[in-house]
């Protein structure tokens, strides 16, 4: 065999591992479902930071929560308080019985013996809990 096919051939084998070998790396909001799982494991962590992370751009709109007036740092600080009111049933449960329906991208879970419920809109590629779903 020439050398320059040894060569060949031993470059496409180095390019084949490589590829083999490297991990995709995972969205933590790339479907309506790991959005949600990403949301319950920060609620559960008590890490509101992150729970509102999972929410969609319009959530500490003025328009989503109802009230008029109020600064970003406010709308944000009442948002925080309101997650660390219901983080309870969180830090107790995994959520179970997930149910995904893509075309309304809606995911439904039990959580404690209750059921609950989120919409989630696409936002640049990425699943995000929607709070306000009045069209723009």
């Amino acid at each position: 065999m020439k050398s320059y096919v040894r060569i060949a051939l031993a470059a496409l084998l180095v390019f084949a591992l490589a590829n083999a070998c490297k991990k995709e790396e995972a969205k933590p909001y790339g479907t309506p479902d790991a959005t949600v799982k990403a949301y319950a494991a920060a609620m559960k962590a008590g890490d509101f930071d992150k729970a509102l992370d999972c929410y969609a751009d319009t959530a500490l709109s003025e328009t989503s929560l109802g009230v008029a007036g109020l600064s970003k740092d406010d709308i944000r600080n009442l948002f925080i308080k309101s997650l660390a009111q219901s983080q309870e049933p969180y830090a107790k449960n995994e959520p179970a019985k997930m149910e995904v329906k893509m075309l309304t991208a809606e995911v439904t879970y039990e959580l404690g013996g209750s059921k609950h419920t989120h919409t989630l809109v696409n936002q640049n590629g990425e699943w995000k809990i929607a709070t306000d779903l009045t069209s723009k």
